[in-house]
């Protein structure tokens, strides 16, 4: 009897431990699936933060070449705009010859210049009728309706010629403000040539230099842009019909902000040719 119970007892003690085994290997069970799920949820952030990085170099792909196309369209832009000013510096040599002493013999140049200068010039002209009197003693006009040009020593003008054979003679300077508040010393002659025909030369030179000494220098004459460059020159040689002009640039403290201004013609100084010109008014 003893041994049947004994026998019950281990036969109980045996389903318990199944019944425990059983609940272990479904414990494993449910380990293994959580397992694999979060293996697969890893797989899947795995693959998503690829697609992601992947995503990212091709934009830093992409943002690279835009930004290397843009550098070289720049360049581009820049070489083009370097070619284009030299082609026009070449142009406007053309029109220029240096001479041994440095001097510049010009042509003209800059056409937006010279069309807002000749307009000026006309428009200067319709107002006043005619150019500014000489300066001195009024020539009397039956004294020269048949002399020559006293102030080149001329031939006869034959009565009805141009200007009526009686010259024109003055020079005058002002000082004006530019609209970036700088100043300008605007010099202008007027003088009858060779042609018998009163001419109209301006000087206009901006006093404020920067580091490299150079200002803005604009020659007219007759309307006409002879000269218009940022440049520290100061001697120019213009050929203006039969008469040749030299106009300087020089330093002289007793004179207007420091600058004097000559005006040559055909190597005759204008103060010159000026004095012989009030001489010849005085002689008759």
């Amino acid at each position: 009897e003893a041994l049947r119970k004994r026998i019950a007892e281990l036969e109980a003690l045996l389903k318990q431990k199944e019944k425990e085994l059983e609940a272990a290997r479904k414990r494993e069970k449910e380990l293994l699936e959580q397992l694999a799920t979060q293996e697969t949820v890893f797989r899947i952030q795995l693959q998503e933060l690829g697609q992601f990085i992947k995503e990212m170099k091709q934009r830093e792909q992409v943002r690279e070449k835009q930004q290397v196309e843009a550098y070289h369209k720049l360049l581009k832009e820049r070489e083009a705009r370097i070619a284009k000013d030299k082609e026009r510096k070449r142009k406007s040599g053309l029109n220029q010859t240096r001479t041994k002493d440095g001097k510049i013999a010009l042509d003209a140049v800059d056409i937006d210049a010279q069309r807002m200068a000749l307009e000026q010039f006309q428009r200067r002209k319709s107002q006043q009728g005619q150019p500014p009197p000489p300066a001195g003693p009024a020539p009397n006009k039956g004294k020269y309706s048949g002399k020559g040009n006293p102030l080149l020593n001329d031939d006869v003008i034959p009565s009805g010629k141009g200007g009526g054979g009686k010259p024109a003679f003055d020079k005058k300077t002002e000082a004006v403000r530019t609209k970036f508040g700088n100043e300008k010393i605007i010099t202008t002659w007027y003088y009858t040539g060779k042609d018998r025909k009163i001419h109209e030369v301006i000087l206009r030179h901006n006093t404020r230099t920067g580091k490299d000494m150079k200002s803005k220098r604009v020659i007219v004459v007759d309307g006409k842009v002879r000269y218009a460059e940022k440049s520290k020159e100061t001697h120019f040689i213009i050929k203006n019909g039969k008469d040749q002009l030299k106009l300087n640039i020089s330093l002289n403290n007793s004179q207007v902000k420091g600058f004097a201004y000559q005006l040559f013609i055909n190597d005759v100084s204008f103060t010159q040719l000026h004095n012989n010109y009030l001489n010849k008014i005085a002689g008759n």
